[in-house]
């Protein structure tokens, strides 16, 4: 990580209480790092603490990326629920006018309408494009299990 070279760590994170660091499958791999001896005068444990400590906050990093781009897709798709949302909450009311009556309110209500239909179509033809030229890894693709395959950004 960029910047982390030289950061000094605060004491907490080399302490090693009882050795509970090292039980547990979540510790795998960071047991994979062996350093014995340093020219240098450092201790293999000291090292050892360092690499870890920069190895969790490596995959913190990487956890906290991969949330980032699941909400991306969601608040993509969510954009694009509320365009059509709207889009079928102007043509319903422009239903409930009666255009000899109201011919203002109908048309604005039709123009309304045609506004977050454009929208919601360029929202989803950009979101689509974005995502087939920058796909998500498939680790960090958003999961659904009861899709019925009719997502917007499928």
């Amino acid at each position: 990580m960029r910047g982390q070279r030289n950061k000094s760590l605060p004491w907490f994170w080399s302490m090693d209480i009882r050795r509970d660091a090292d039980v547990g499958a979540w510790m795998n791999d960071c047991r994979r790092i062996s350093v014995r001896a340093r020219s240098d005068g450092c201790s293999a444990n000291n090292l050892y603490a360092v690499y870890r400590v920069h190895w969790l906050r490596a995959k913190a990093q990487k956890t906290r990326w991969i949330e980032e781009l699941q909400c991306l897709q969601v608040e993509m798709e969510s954009a694009i629920k509320f365009f059509q949302h709207q889009e079928q909450f102007w043509q319903e009311n422009q239903k409930l006018m009666e255009p000899r009556s109201q011919p203002g309110h109908a048309a604005w209500a039709a123009r309304q309408s045609a506004m977050w239909h454009s929208m919601a179509m360029q929202a989803d033809s950009r979101f689509n494009d974005l995502l087939k030229s920058h796909p998500p890894p498939d680790f960090a693709k958003v999961i659904r299990p009861h899709s019925n395959g009719l997502s917007p950004l499928s």
